[in-house]
């Protein structure tokens, strides 16, 4: 039963991947069901496990074999995250092998980068402390008192029993805390830069405009170390609801989210939105295996692809633009944290098929971008892979952005007349990046690719033949690396090729890898080894 049938999209219909992964493979079988088909549970949420990745792996591999994610609570792309941090060492944030938690954060957790599930904005129950030292103290819990879903997290306390609970909106969130009936309610908020103080109630922050409300007055509020201890009178059940959210417009606008995407106190109607919210983002996939290890492989890992890049507009549509003006969203929403060098394998060709829409808004996002800044993306990594992301989404039928922007765009990356970047004016030059700055292997193999990549949409889209006929000349300038007698691409001078060592010229790889980085001529590739 090896068949896989035409995708296709309309706007009542969404794309359903129906994939048979016995025997270990992937038979995806697509197809449309109509959006006025009712959703049967939250039949997805329960394949879905947090946990994974937030613990180097049980095999040996590179970079240590650690996901670097977090496992607290957030929205499909959601800016706002919930999430407890284990460690503040190298390799900070959460970490399953740790049995205490030093406080939860708020923002800001980059999943899947270096020390990716640490963040910002501090909050910690401390009805144990005095003073609260934030990075000093902390307190200690069990993994089987903790409980970790999309959209909500859990845990129990294990020196006095109090409970933790969070859930968001994208860009809002909300802490439950129950303490221990014979405590009085204190809580640590830190990280907030200069914090004012309103209605005993409220807590501005000018780190981000952050806006908290507590659902019950403080009775006293004393500073300690990098925030405040709050402290609260007891109550009959001594819960306290905290909510939060930031905007990178103004206070008036994090009040604004606030209202608009938790405007109670009703912690569980929100955890039952959200998670509406994932059941329908990840449906849009089916598994038919009988193996829950498999589907819970395959769902978590679908669900840490719906996570970055994240919504940065408010509920408005305002944002702080990259030029440091106030702008407003062109496409439904505004993301941000563009990474291309780690997304555009497979992230987004993922998401033209799955999120089209979703995609349609990113590349928007990324070319206003351009228009603030005067160049897409890149990040800090190699290459110029917003070019093949604007291409691959183009050519898939994702055309709701000016086409003529977007060449415009990606021609300043690779043909433009202004000063480049040195490494850059070497592959110009010589075909290749000189072995005289670092990574040049990488470099070489990734111009040339996004030299390809543009080169079919100056022929397919744009009509620029004279623009498609250069740059495919350049994009076989990997051929320059290939040394006959070692059978990989490999460092070069103008003089010939160096020995190398290791992982030199070359950017979190070697020889091995990057001999194959050829995504657009594999036939020639193989040619040339033979």
């Amino acid at each position: 039963m090896h068949y896989f049938e035409h995708f296709c999209q309309n706007e009542k219909g969404r794309c359903i991947l129906r994939i048979n992964t016995s025997v270990n493979s992937l038979i995806f079988i697509c197809f449309i069901l109509f959006l006025s088909v009712p959703a049967t549970g939250k039949e997805k949420l329960k394949y879905v496990n947090p946990f994974i990745g937030t613990a180097p792996a049980s095999q040996p591999s590179n970079w240590d074999g650690h996901g670097r994610t977090f496992p607290g609570a957030v929205a499909p792309f959601g800016f706002i995250q919930l999430t407890p941090e284990t460690r503040i060492s190298s390799g900070k944030g959460y970490d399953y092998r740790d049995s205490v938690i030093y406080f939860f954060s708020c923002l800001g957790h980059l999943s899947g980068y270096p020390n990716g599930s640490a963040g910002n904005i501090k909050i910690m129950p401390v009805e144990n402390f005095s003073k609260f030292e934030l990075n000093t103290d902390f307190r200690p819990f069990s993994h089987k008192n903790e409980i970790t879903e999309p959209g909500y997290y859990k845990v129990m306390l294990s020196d006095n029993g109090t409970t933790i609970e969070a859930t968001t909106s994208i860009r809002s969130g909300m802490f439950r805390f129950v303490y221990n009936r014979n405590t009085n309610p204190k809580i640590f908020v830190g990280d907030l830069g200069i914090l004012e103080m309103e209605a005993g109630t409220t807590v501005k922050g000018s780190n981000r405009n952050t806006w908290i409300e507590f659902g019950t007055a403080w009775k006293s509020a004393e500073k300690s170390g990098d925030g405040y201890i709050f402290t609260f009178d007891k109550t009959e059940n001594n819960t306290l609801l905290v909510k939060l959210s930031s905007s990178s417009v103004s206070f008036r606008n994090s009040k604004k989210n606030l209202n608009v995407e938790i405007s109670g106190w009703d912690f569980d109607a929100l955890k039952e939105e959200i998670q509406n919210a994932w059941e329908k983002e990840l449906s849009v996939i089916e598994i038919h295996d009988s193996s829950v290890p498999n589907k819970t492989k395959f769902y978590t890992a679908l669900y840490h692809s719906l996570l970055i890049p994240w919504i940065i507009s408010d509920v408005d549509g305002a944002y702080l633009g990259h030029d440091g003006k106030i702008r407003q969203a062109t496409g439904d929403n505004q993301y941000g944290t563009f990474s291309p060098w780690d997304t555009f394998r497979s992230l987004h060709p993922l998401l033209c098929i799955i999120a089209p829409n979703r995609q349609n808004d990113m590349i928007i996002s990324m070319l206003d971008i351009y228009r603030q800044t005067g160049q897409l993306p890149v990040e800090p990594m190699t290459g110029f892979h917003s070019i093949p992301i604007i291409v691959d989404s183009y050519l898939k039928g994702i055309t709701g952005f000016d086409k003529m922007l977007a060449y415009a765009a990606m021609k300043n990356l690779l043909l433009s007349d202004e000063k480049k970047k040195p490494d850059l004016e070497s592959y110009i030059l010589n075909g290749f990046v000189s072995s005289d700055y670092p990574e040049s292997v990488t470099r070489t193999v990734e111009y040339a690719y996004n030299d390809w990549a543009l080169s079919q949409f100056a022929k397919e889209v744009i009509n620029q033949f004279d623009d498609h006929l250069n740059l495919l000349k350049r994009s076989m300038n990997y051929q320059n690396f290939f040394d006959p007698n070692q059978l990989f691409l490999v460092p070069r001078t103008e003089n010939g090729f160096v020995l190398s060592e290791d992982n030199f010229g070359f950017k979190e790889g070697d020889k091995w890898n990057y001999s194959l980085f050829v995504h657009h001529n594999i036939r020639d590739i193989i040619n040339l080894k033979g």
